[in-house]
């Protein structure tokens, strides 16, 4: 199986990758791959700009799954672009983690730095889950609370109702329900799930 992680040069992704390591052929394609810590035969760093097409076409070529986290503020403008080449070069499946707040599901007592209407940021990552959802391209999102709370409980939960709490150790958690969703395609499929 060969997986495209795109944009995930960070503590999730790298997490995911060196977890995926052993058995699956890795691509990253990011602006700045050469800082990733991650090292083997089975590993290609593609030095890339999301928002470019053909080069997406180029790091697309054979693969099989796609994870994405996104990091750029053209978000819905790149995902339009994403969806087209990942439907062109029959990618089974993305992954994509966004954070929780993009659904304004955060309840009242939660206190949150920004949320969707503030944020636009935010807003650009809930369109780009909006066509994803309704792209027809099978896929699985996964909204993690936060990424570096060191328990070891977590829960898993549809789309609604509201969030309720930071109980979770979500970067362990994330890191399990993304590998899970990129190695089958039928597992949570076309599902959003808040961990």
């Amino acid at each position: 199986m060969k997986i495209l992680i795109i944009d995930g040069v960070g503590l999730i992704g790298e997490t995911i990758a060196r977890k995926l390591l052993e058995n699956v052929e890795l691509k990253f394609f990011s602006k700045d791959p050469m800082n990733l810590e991650i090292h083997g035969e089975n590993v290609e760093r593609i030095n890339g700009d999301v928002q470019n097409v053909e080069q997406l076409m180029v790091a697309m070529a054979d693969i099989d799954r796609v994870l994405v986290i996104p990091s750029n503020d053209d978000l819905p403008q790149v995902m339009q672009g994403l969806i087209e080449t990942m439907s062109e070069r029959n990618v089974q499946k993305v992954v994509f983690i966004v954070p929780t707040e993009v659904y304004d599901e955060n309840p009242a007592q939660i206190e949150i730095e920004g949320d969707l209407k503030d944020d636009l940021l935010l807003r650009n990552i809930r369109e780009a889950t909006d066509e994803i959802e309704n792209s027809g391209i099978n896929y699985t999102i996964i909204q993690p609370d936060w990424f570096d709370n060191p328990q070891d409980r977590y829960r898993i939960a549809q789309k609604k109702p509201a969030a309720n709490g930071y109980d979770t150790d979500l970067q362990k958690k994330c890191v399990d329900l993304a590998i899970r969703a990129l190695i089958s395609e039928d597992y949570a499929a076309r599902e959003s799930l808040k961990v």
